[in-house]
């Protein structure tokens, strides 16, 4: 059922997650309100997986020896799971982000004027 694609495993039951983008696509695209009930519903469901990431990282990844725990066994498939939810990597990136923008500003006095510029632009 799961199939591993560029490193990815994925379940072949559900179709690609999709991005906060294309969320807010949809819902401009339909404002009603099921839509939006189910957006809060797909909000607190990417907490519990950001929450899940945190617990995630609290323990190291095993060897995946035979030797390993049912604790190893859930968190590794856990692990699986998680890789390239949107939710996570669009976290990364806006954190990656504001790390540059916060390095550019201490470097260059213009940088963050510069940077809101680009983000106004954009």
């Amino acid at each position: 059922m799961a199939d591993v694609v560029a490193g990815q495993c994925r379940d072949s039951r559900y179709p690609e997650p999709l991005s906060a983008v294309q969320l807010r696509a949809m819902y401009r695209r339909n404002r009603t309100p099921e839509v939006r009930a189910l957006l809060w519903e797909i909000a607190r469901l990417q907490a519990i997986v950001r929450r899940a990431d945190q617990l995630l990282a609290c323990f190291p990844a095993s060897a995946g020896t035979s030797t390993a725990t049912a604790l190893e066994i859930v968190l590794g498939a856990l692990r699986r799971e998680l890789v390239g939810e949107p939710c996570l990597e669009e976290e990364l990136h806006r954190r990656a982000e504001e790390e540059w923008s916060a390095k550019l500003a201490t470097q260059d006095p213009w940088a963050a004027k510069r940077e809101a510029r680009r983000r106004r632009n954009s």
